[in-house]
């Protein structure tokens, strides 16, 4: 049967019914729905449920015709879908039944489909695909391969040799995707053919007719496969696959000899380089005499080889890899000079292993497996673009070993030589540059110890050996933690610990960086595992408690945010999960410590701790205490954190469908309303996460519940409510006014609840597929009258949420209103057609205007709201608009006509004819263009817009469509005029520089008005114009890269002069211009257009990017450019990266080779005798476009092999005479460090990767010989003199320095020295920085086993040079010492070593602090050195030791007769040395003294340096009381004579802090009061500076702690507080003004609501006034300090009571106090009014908002960052309110009388209000706007409020009130902003006792 036939027969679902009666129409769906990946999952359900019916049907009603006809179905069936296996398989269960009869039936079926591939001319590259996977797997198809191989082989033939006929570096996508699988058929051939094989190859006759074709079609199959080996440019897993074909043809050998021969010979051509011909390995693969291979000049850098290798190793036949042989003389050699070869610039890698295993492998037999090993680490040592294959090799090769073990005595051979080569290589390559080496080095280590444990007694000291290695490695090295993972698989834990008596420690500091979380993790999970192994069940929790606890809970509670969340996240599952019953231990001992009454912070890690088990135990194990109160505790904790765990709790579990209980609902719906305003973007995606797992759970456990509906009502009931609930909450806080977080929250929970329960038939979603039953739940919902997503109402918000000044909100509301509102929606009126008509045509004609403005959020609402009209209603409806612009007003009127045809064409011409009108203003008038005409907007608009066409004319299909002509034309156009108008006089053919841009924007400015005469930096017009450029180029760009892109997906044609066109255009804009806003808006741009180049089917528009790079290298190469681009080469390495970025993601490498190599050539060009001072230097752009490569993410493994030239290549140009190319070699030089040692660890001096000089050489091979030679260079021409100093210097030490210190061979120790001996020399540079550098080499360079002996070589020098006055050598050595004592605290080391280093220390180098002629700096030198001893915690001084410091620190706190350099730096050393010595014997009262002694010196200096020490000892808890107590006496007598105003302003703050953390003692803060008067903080508290911000919470403490309240001095703080607390100050005054409120606000509160006085009660409503500040402060810290303040507020009444609170929720609570405890004061009142209704205002604001638009582009938000005033006015009217009711309730009921409000205000304002709102309703207009609706809802409730106090009063209202309620009644109900108005507050008659 034919496939049409075929068709027919699925159609025919009688025929099929006959066969699948319980699913007749399932075949068809498989053909129809087989490529959609979303529904393949369903079909196999299906299918495998219609399979256990089959065999039940009788064959009554089956005939042969019939029976053929269903089987040829399921054939095609099973073609169709080979790509999917489980499919396949299924399909193939179908024919079972059918099999002993049809079985030639089915097999001809296979043969029909196979056979119409083979004819097919040009077949695809799916079908292809398909026959390999059926080939594969099915057996048909394999015997039809058989029956027809040589027809087969003639095709693949055909294949083979088109492809080899493209060079590699030429061949397309696709046809890189054939090569594979018709390789992938070659390896299927010699698997399942290996007769035909075996007779073509190796001479063994069949008899078979045509045997001569099939051994010329095999033979050129091989030759191919040879060639795809032999030749670079192949993709990597097509070479791959070549080799493990090949090797599957090597298997079809009559005896193991021959495959091995003639694995040697192509093996020793393909790793050599050299071509080999079919001819050979026919002529001499008979010869079984030995192994005769010819291997010369093996270089471990071919892909081919190593793939070969990897065939033989992984897939030869266990015989030939079990062979026993013995290599002759040659092949010895090979061996012996490819490991010479190998490690020939590798100095620190040991030659003597490398020829002791030579010489076993020739002396002794061997199996061929064995002798593998060989090549394969020499490959592991070779290039580093193959070390991920090499190691991956290597791996292979110990699994294969390990296989074969099993059946084959491998004891009997020595395989220690092997495990010292496996060794070296991890060493070496234990954290390899390499992405997913080092993961491979390490399973490569469990493999081999997993070997080795099976012979333990040969190989007992292997796990020691390495141990010991790990001992003396630093332990922020993350291979060691790799290392010591995999060996504690095969190691006691207690050996471990007991050589690394820190591990446990070490493990947690690990976990304060990502970087080391996960090596960390596998260790600690080490330890569980052991602990599981060596004690009995009930054993292991009590051991665990004994040895993990701690650690585990020290990591939860940390101070380190890092530490916490790894603890939480990795340490705390593995744990429960190996050892559940531990969760019970770890919540016990954190409530044992939270019941300890801890401090409020400590507290806070505790409950943090406490709800993350909870959490994890909940997620593991289902389980959750919801009555505990430190669950309430945490969800309103001010910790982010803390709150975070805690909704997660609640909304994680076990079970995915558990439904909601009633207990999770409470607490979720009273926590979510404070978390939507959150300034913690990850607690937002928490958050959302969480959020969707819970909605997930209710929607899967409603389904459920559905069918037994009678049974769960009240489960169904709460759930559908809590849904409904969350979905108001966040349609409610998207209210205009609204902040950017509360809004952004909201639209992520929308689009979660949405995605999460609307089903889409045609979603391709394969995460969160959303089921069919959820249709049914939403129907059950809306029935209920719930879930009513998407009425008017909620589409009016979302479209003014279009309108918000952030692109996220703006894109969020968008994607909400496209995916899932049903379109039209009418306005929030009506829904007639009309109403339907009216809103398409407002939002059109409001996205035009906003697309005419020149601000660009302004533009991109425009944009955004055309998009959607052209989606919703033009596109979707076939509706068509006309619009014409009202110059006059700035707007449009917009109508809709009847249907047409090509109807989105008619839309973006008259795009098209807009922007052109646009363009005729700008030739006009460019400054009344750029704020009225701007054109980009309408741009933008079009290229959105032209995304969303599907289908253009048909014509198009052979040409260009006239409006994408017009709109490239139009975009050149305008991208020509802008770039015209920001070049100068020169025209565009000069790149201008920033100063030129100015001038030409000045003098268009003049022209264009002939009074302008303002400073064009700051003019209004100036900010316009260059805006309106830039915006311009920008869009016109996206513009021009969205016509390609449409065209090469197939929309349209796209001629090459088109796209040559474009591509000048893009050329042009980034070579003529240097504007970085120009250049970043062009740079996506220019992606998006070389990614639709590379994804063209033309040649010639493929070759484009080729082309591009050409030009540009060739440009610079001939220095023709005639632009100076500047220093950064601005838009050059735009052009480079993303041709090169985009090559990438198409598994191409040309043009970056070119490229590369080009930059290269390029920068290493030689100065011309007299260079242009006009153009940039070609060698300066060629550095920076390297940079440019070297700094991407995404090139960073391409970029590596070149990494080593490109340090020699800028190291050389640092001795460049020009200043820019020595620049531009800085540049790069910064990005290749960090490229080769990672990032600085913690902000320090030492780098995340650990680098040492073995493994630099290993990795960049030609670098140590390079820098030695430099260094050797440097030291001969006398680098102690600044002029002969080489520049070449820096980079070199900046490298060495860089290096990790290690163990060290004695061969290693020589090269060491030898680099040692060149740095020394540099000590006594004359450059502090180079002598800073030498010391970091030399010290690096120092093996670790040494670096002791070196220490105390290094002080006996000093020592030696007491008489001397070479004070930079003594520097220089001085500055070695500390390095490497920086280096000894990862080192094990005993008492007496360090004793030894103090005795050298003191006794040699103690006339440094001694002699008085001394260099301060050298001195403070030795002082650090001395702190730095002290520091080590590992061994303390003895009594002579110390008395011996004290008597040498005392003389340089002496005081000096004149200040010389150093002695800043002297003092501040000696300081820091007394601090720590006091640290470590807090007892000793003469430390103690000396302190006291410092913070009172008469020195200014010494003085200076105790005050950062100070302010570390207030944030340590580790302190001795004491100490502390006797500190604060100090610096509270010190505040009476301190002169220096910045030592007093930290004195002052350093006071508060003490107080704050610690409290003063007794004797401190008697003299704070007396020595410190009021009268004097008063005078500090006047000053504006830091100062005065210091003084005003130590004012607070001495208010706090005096008997008696002085009216007067509290009346001046609490009036300066509450000018501190005003959003206009600084930080530094905000943060004290909260503080001040912390330390005395409480107090005074309470005493004015105890005493009602009126002076008192001025000053605490100034204290409530400066709190509503604060706790919306804009600064995290400020709302934090505050709401510590709010949180320890004390009523009777109070909603939470917890010590910590969220800023959120104090905000209510701080409300709800006024309320409750200030309801009495008519200041209070008086402030709420004041709040809610200033009058005219109203008016004002609207008339400002009507009128033209502000002058200045930049303007100030309406909103604050945090501080929402519609929010602020709700509170504000709902705290009214109970005052009121309270006043009311306790006779005060006339309290608003005496002028508060101002009657006749209210009614005017009303009526104005009126008079706007009585216009045509529209969604966006001026009243949405957020400050005008907020002055519109305080209007309302004032006059609401009063209307009701009248009555309340008088017992009526009069006939003007009554007139006044009618129209406020109108405002709530009957005007369209009534709808506004019930979303914020329920109707006004709920609260009033008068509507």
């Amino acid at each position: 049967m034919d496939e049409t036939e075929v068709l027919k027969a699925v159609i025919n679902t009688s025929l099929i019914k006959k066969f699948i009666p319980s699913d007749p129409e399932v075949l068809a769906d498989v053909i129809k729905n087989f490529n959609r990946k979303n529904e393949i999952p369903k079909l196999i359900r299906r299918l495998e449920t219609s399979i256990r019916t089959i065999c039940q049907v009788k064959d009554v009603n089956q005939s042969d015709d019939d029976t053929k006809s269903y089987l040829s179905c399921l054939v095609h069936c099973c073609f169709l879908c080979a790509e999917s296996m489980k499919m396949s398989r299924a399909l193939e269960k179908f024919w079972q039944p059918y099999i002993s009869i049809y079985a030639d039936w089915i097999t001809g079926c296979f043969c029909f489909h196979v056979m119409e591939v083979l004819k097919t001319q040009s077949t695809g590259n799916q079908a292809i695909t398909k026959l390999s996977l059926l080939l594969e797997q099915n057996e048909n198809v394999q015997l039809v391969i058989k029956q027809n191989l040589q027809q087969v082989l003639c095709w693949i033939n055909e294949k083979l040799t088109s492809l080899r006929k493209v060079p590699p570096v030429n061949l397309t996508l696709a046809e890189s995707q054939c090569l594979y699988y018709v390789v992938k058929i070659c390896l299927l051939i010699f698997q399942y053919c290996a007769s035909a094989v075996q007779s073509s190859i190796w001479g063994v006759s069949h008899d078979k007719e045509g045997q001569d074709m099939t051994d010329r079609y095999i033979l050129s199959m091989i030759g191919t496969l040879i060639h795809i080996l032999n030749q670079e440019g192949y993709a990597t897993d097509c070479v791959l696959l070549s080799g493990t074909a090949m090797t599957l043809m090597l298997n079809s050998a009559p005896e193991a000899v021959q495959a091995i021969q003639a694995f040697s010979q192509i093996f020793s051509h393909l790793a050599s380089g050299s071509s080999f011909s079919i001819k050979n390995l026919k002529d001499k693969a008979i010869s079984t005499d030995g192994i005769d291979a010819e291997v010369k000049n093996f270089t471990p850098k071919y892909l081919g080889a190593l793939s070969l290798l990897r065939g033989m190793v992984v897939c030869g036949k266990a015989e030939i890899l079990l062979h026993t042989c013995i290599l002759s003389n040659e092949q010895a050699a090979f061996l012996e000079s490819s490991n010479q070869g190998a490690v020939h610039h590798q100095h620190c890698l040991s030659a003597n292993r490398n020829s002791e295993y030579t010489q076993q492998t020739t002396n002794e037999s061997t199996v061929f497996h064995l002798k593998l090993f060989a090549p394969v680490a020499i490959f592991c040592k070779g290039e580093i673009t193959l070390q991920y294959q090499a190691f991956q090799l290597l791996l292979l090769w110990y699994r294969r070993l390990k296989k074969m073990s099993a059946n084959s005595d491998f004891n009997r051979y020595n395989l220690s030589l092997v495990f010292n080569q496996t060794l070296e290589l991890i060493w070496l390559n234990w954290d390899s540059p390499v992405e997913d080496a080092a993961e491979s080095v390490e399973t490569v280590l469990e493999s081999m110890m997993d070997m080795a444990q099976s012979v333990p007694e040969k190989y007992c000291d292997l796990a020691n050996r390495i141990l010991n290695k790990l001992v003396q490695t630093s332990w922020y090295i993350k291979g060691r933690y790799r290392i010591l993972g995999c060996l504690m698989k095969f190691m006691d834990t207690s050996k471990v610990i007991a050589a690394i008596p820190d591990i446990q420690k070490q493990l947690l500091k690990c976990l304060s960086t990502n970087h080391l979380a996960s090596c960390v993790t596998d260790v600690y999970q080490a330890f569980v595992t052991q602990i599981q192994k060596q004690y009995k069940p009930e054993e292991q929790t009590s051991a665990w408690k004994n040895n993990l606890l701690n650690i585990m809970v020290q990591g939860l509670t940390s101070s380190d945010s890092l530490i916490q969340y790894n603890s939480s996240l990795h340490w705390l599952p593995c744990t429960l999960k190996l050892l559940p019953s531990t969760s019970t231990v770890i919540l016990e001992n954190l409530t044992q410590r939270l019941e300890s009454s801890p401090t409020p912070e400590f507290r806070q890690k505790l409950v943090h701790a406490w709800v993350v088990v909870v959490k994890v135990i909940r997620r593991m194990f289902g389980k959750v205490d919801f009555k505990n109160n430190l669950l309430r505790e945490a969800m309103f904790s001010m910790d982010d954190d803390v709150r975070s765990e805690a909704i997660a709790s609640l909304c994680v579990t076990l079970k995915k469908a558990e439904p909601l209980c009633q207990e999770e609902a409470t607490l979720l719906q009273k926590a979510l309303p404070y978390n939507l305003k959150v300034d913690s973007a990850p607690f937002r995606q928490h958050l959302g996460s969480d959020i969707r797992k819970l909605i997930v759970r209710i929607r899967d456990s409603c389904i459920s519940m559905l069918k037994e509906l009678d049974e769960n009502k009240a489960l169904l009931d709460l759930s559908i409510g809590f849904v409904d609930c969350l979905h108001e909450l966040c349609i409610s806080n998207l209210i205009p006014g609204s902040c950017y977080q509360r809004r952004k929250t909201s639209l992520d929970l929308l689009h979660v609840t949405y995605e999460t329960l609307l089903y889409s038939p045609d979603s391709r979603c394969k995460k969160g597929y959303v089921p069919e039953g959820a249709m049914q739940l939403v129907e059950f919902a809306q029935s209920k009258g719930k879930w009513n997503f998407f009425s008017s109402l909620n589409a009016g918000m979302l479209i003014l949420c279009l309108t918000d000044g952030a692109d996220e909100i703006q894109e969020s509301a968008y994607q909400l209103l496209k995916n899932y509102f049903p379109w039209p929606v009418g306005d929030v009126f009506e829904q007639s057609d009309a109403g339907k008509q009216y809103l398409a045509c407002h939002l059109l004609s409001e996205g035009l205007r906003l697309c005419n403005s020149p601000k660009a959020h302004h533009s991109q609402s425009g944009v955004l709201l055309c998009r959607l009209v052209h989606q919703k209603y033009v596109r979707d409806l076939n509706w068509s608009f006309q619009f014409a612009h009202v110059p006059e007003k700035g707007t449009y009127t917009v109508s809709v006509h009847h249907s047409h045809k090509q109807v989105s064409i008619i839309f973006l011409q008259s795009l098209i004819h807009e922007i052109q009108k646009c363009i005729g203003e700008a030739k006009k008038s460019l400054v009344k263009a750029s704020k009225m005409f701007p054109i980009h907007g309408l741009i933008a608009a079009l290229t959105q817009c032209l995304k969303d066409i599907d289908h253009f004319p048909e014509k198009s299909l052979t040409e260009p469509p006239d409006v994408v002509m017009e709109l490239v034309s139009t975009c050149i156009m305008v991208t020509d005029m802008m770039l015209g108008l920001m070049a100068t006089e020169a025209g565009q053919e000069v790149c201008p520089s920033f100063a030129e841009i100015g001038m030409a924007m000045e003098c268009l400015l003049q022209e264009d008005q002939s009074d302008y005469n303002e400073n064009p930096a700051i003019s209004p017009e100036f900010q316009y114009l260059l805006s309106w450029c830039w915006m311009n180029i920008k869009e016109s760009c996206a513009s021009l890269a969205e016509v390609i892109h449409a065209g090469v997906s197939g929309k349209y044609f796209l001629s090459l002069s088109m796209v040559q066109t474009i591509c000048d255009t893009f050329l042009k804009v980034l070579t003529k211009c240097r504007h970085k806003g120009v250049i970043e808006g062009c740079r996506l741009s220019f992606s998006r257009f070389c990614a639709a180049l590379f994804t063209s089917d033309s040649e010639e528009i493929q070759a484009l990017p080729f082309k591009i790079m050409d030009q540009v290298l060739l440009g610079l190469k001939r220095n023709i450019m005639a632009a100076s681009i500047t220093r950064k080469s601005a838009g050059l390495p735009v052009i480079l990266q993303a041709i090169l970025v985009n090559e990438k993601k198409y598994k191409k490498s040309v043009i970056l080779e070119m490229a590369v190599e080009g930059l290269f050539e390029i920068a290493s060009l030689p100065l011309p005798e007299r260079p242009n001072e006009h153009r940039d230097l070609p060698q300066v752009h060629g550095l920076n476009m390297l940079k440019s490569l070297f700094c991407d993410a995404s090139l960073s493994i391409a970029m590596m092999a070149y990494t080593g030239k490109a340090v020699i290549l800028v190291i050389q140009l640092f001795g460049s005479p020009a200043w820019a190319i020595r620049n531009a070699a800085t540049r790069l030089f910064s990005s290749l460090v960090t490229r080769i040692f990672g990032q600085k660890r913690g902000g320090k001096e030492i780098y995340c990767s650990a680098v040492t000089l073995p493994e630099l050489s290993t990795h960049y091979s030609d670098l140590p010989d390079f820098l030695m030679e430099v260094l050797t260079s440097a030291t001969q021409t006398g680098s102690l003199v600044l002029e002969n100093l080489n520049p070449q210097l820096f980079p070199v030490l900046t490298i060495l320095a860089s290096l990790s210190p290690s163990e060290a061979s004695p061969e290693q120790q020589s090269v060491l020295t030898q680099f040692r001996d060149r740095v020394s020399p540099l000590f006594g540079s004359p450059v502090c920085f180079l002598r800073q550098l030498a010391a970091s080499a030399y010290a690096a360079l120092v093996p670790l086993e040494s670096m002791i002996t070196v220490i105390q070589m290094l002080m006996k020098k000093i020592g030696e040079m007491n008489q001397m006055t070479d004070h930079n050598l003594l520097h220089g050595q001085l500055l070695t010492v500390d390095k490497l004592l920086e280096y000894l605290q990862n080192i094990k080391y005993s008492d007496h070593e360090i004793e030894s280093i103090w005795i050298c220390c003191l006794k040699d180098c103690a006339w440094l602090l001694q002699t008085d002629s001394r260099c301060a700096l050298v001195s403070a030198h030795f002082v650090k050195i001395i702190r730095c001893l002290l520091s080590k915690g590992q061994y303390q001084p003895k009594s002579q030791i110390r008395d011996l410091l004290m008597s040498l620190l005392r003389k340089p706190l002496g005081k000096m007769s004149h200040m010389a350099i150093g002695h800043s730096q002297l003092y501040e050393e000696t300081v820091q040395c007394l601090f720590t010595m006091a640290r470590n014997a807090a007892e000793d009262k003469l430390y103690t003294s000396l302190i006291e002694e410092c913070i009172q010196s008469e020195e200014l200096e010494v003085r200076k340096a105790c005050l950062p020490l100070l302010f570390q000892m207030t944030q340590s808890d580790c302190v001795v009381t004491e100490l502390i107590q006797r500190v604060q006496d100090a610096l509270c007598q010190q505040l009476h004579v301190e002169t220096y105003l910045p030592n007093l302003t930290d004195q002052l703050r350093l006071v508060t802090e003490f107080y704050v953390r610690h409290g003063l003692c007794e004797t401190a803060l008697k003299n704070l009061i007396s020595t410190v008067s009021a009268q004097k903080i008063s005078q500090f508290m006047s000053n504006d500076g830091s100062l005065g911000a210091a003084a005003l919470p130590v004012f607070g403490i001495s208010i706090q702690h005096q008997i008696s309240l002085s009216d007067a001095g509290l009346q001046v703080w609490c009036e300066s507080l509450y000018s501190a607390s005003d959003g206009a100050q600084n930080d530094t005054w905000r943060m004290a003004a909260a503080i001040g409120l912390q330390i005395v606000g409480n107090k005074i509160l309470q005493q004015t609501c105890f005493s009602k006085n009126s002076q008192l009660e001025y000053c605490s409503v100034l204290l409530l006034k400066a709190s509503l500040n604060l706790i919306l402060d804009d600064d995290t810290m400020v709302r934090a300090a505050c709401a510590n303040f709010v949180a320890n507020l004390q009523w009777s009444s109070k909603t939470y009571q917890y010590s910590s609170i969220h800023s959120n929720t104090c905000l209510k609570i701080l409300y709800e106090y006024i309320s409750s405890e200030f309801w009495w004061s008519l200041n209070c009142v008086e402030f709420f009014i004041s709040v809610l209704y200033q009058p005219g205002a109203i008016r004002t604001i609207l008339m400002e908002k009507t009128a033209e638009r502000q002058q200045h582009l930049y303007e100030q938000e309406d909103n604050n960052f945090f501080s929402e005033r519609l929010f602020n006015v709700l509170y504000s009217r709902k705290t009214l309110e109970s005052v009121l009711k309270k006043c009311q309730e306790n006779g005060k009921k006339n309290i608003l009388h005496g002028g508060i409000i101002d009657p006749e205000s209210i009614s005017v304002d009303v009526d104005f209000v009126l008079s706007k709102v009585n216009a045509v309703p529209e969604v966006i207009n001026v009243t949405t706007e957020c400050t005008v609706l907020a002055s519109i809802v305080g209007l309302v409730s004032v006059a609401a409020i009063w209307l009701d106090q009248e009555k309340v009063v008088n017992g009526r209202l009069t006939k003007s009130q009554k007139i006044l309620l009618e129209k406020v009644q109108y405002l709530h109900e009957g005007s369209w902003l009534g709808s506004f108005l019930k979303v914020l507050f329920k109707e006004i008659s709920e609260h009033s006792a008068v509507v």
